[in-house]
């Protein structure tokens, strides 16, 4: 089999009932690209946030990874200032970037940049937000009128996960991604690690669901001091 793991195929679905053809693409499968997907992860995450996506960037980083395809530009961010900040970062590393629809790169195939991509990339990616921007509304007016005719919405009232369906959810996996991260101390963060409103800051979640989280994987957390927080039954 041909191996090509320094290309890596990125794609995003916003539900995990999503099924996206570049990522099960066969084709990609067989020439042994590297694939990346975050599987129903909102649009509105951005993308250092995501689990998929900062497995990405730690691997351009360490420059595994030398190409990136993504099938549209609305997989990688809420914004386009979100898109156009994680493009530009990747374009100073001299990453290949390329789009498939509509169709382009960020470089030649002689290796010189290509002009188009710098007038049209800033376009695409605010149609992209224009677009998610309409989605988002028209999803909000269909659960007004859900709700206006007497349908329940959410989970049923007094379910609960599994242990193993909690660790195994796409949020769930960024906080402990996040929780188990260290760093060289900072100003900010003195002691080296996230403290849990920083996290539920950055992911958008409530520092009860941290302090779960981290009830179940305690003994990979040594290095954390205890916080004071919401104390769980």
């Amino acid at each position: 089999m041909k191996t090509n793991q320094h290309i890596a195929v990125y794609d995003r679905t916003s539900t995990k009932a999503q099924r996206d053809g570049s990522y099960q693409s066969s084709d990609y499968k067989k020439q042994g690209y590297r694939m990346f997907f975050d599987h129903g992860v909102s649009g509105a995450v951005a993308f250092d946030k995501r689990f998929q996506g900062r497995k990405l960037q730690k691997a351009i980083d360490s420059k595994e990874i030398t190409k990136v395809i993504i099938p549209k530009l609305d997989r990688l961010g809420r914004n386009t200032a979100d898109i156009l900040k994680t493009l530009e970062v990747w374009h100073e590393k001299k990453l290949t970037i390329e789009v498939q629809s509509p169709g382009m790169c960020n470089f030649n195939d002689d290796g010189t940049e290509n002009i188009c991509w710098q007038l049209i990339v800033p376009l695409m990616s605010a149609v992209a937000q224009i677009e998610r921007k309409s989605i988002a509304e028209r999803m909000a007016e269909g659960r007004k009128r859900a709700i206006a005719n007497g349908k329940a919405m959410g989970r049923k009232h007094g379910s609960v996960d599994s242990r193993d369906k909690f660790l195994n959810k796409i949020k769930t996996k960024n906080i402990i991604d996040l929780l188990k991260t260290q760093f060289p101390k900072t100003e900010e963060f003195p002691k080296g690690y996230y403290p849990y409103k920083e996290i539920a800051k950055r992911l958008g979640v409530s520092v009860y669901t941290i302090t779960k989280v981290a009830k179940y994987i305690v003994d990979d957390l040594a290095f954390r001091k205890p916080e004071k927080v919401v104390s769980i039954s």
